[in-house]
């Protein structure tokens, strides 16, 4: 079976995070337009050089970042519940 080029440039290109929940991590990019399947997973906080990502609560979500006229990041992005703190 062959898989379209799109497709396969789609699945290559996409990259994965994880985060934890109440964690953040930046993402060093200029982007002033974010497209995510389910924007209740995460916030998002852009500057001027870089995306913050703060995880809000447990789930999976597709999210892409850049400008409305250009090239776009896909990332797949997995929010997990925070670790507990060993006593």
């Amino acid at each position: 079976m062959r898989l379209p080029l799109g497709l396969l440039l789609f699945l290559f290109l996409q990259q994965k995070l994880v985060l934890q929940v109440g964690h953040s991590v930046d993402l060093t990019m200029v982007s002033n337009s974010t497209i995510c399947d389910d924007p209740s997973l995460i916030r998002v906080e852009a500057t001027e050089t870089a995306i913050r990502l703060t995880g809000l609560k447990e789930g999976r979500t597709q999210c892409s970042f850049g400008v409305p006229s250009g090239p776009r990041t896909l990332y797949d992005i997995t929010v997990v519940a925070a670790e507990r703190k060993k006593k």
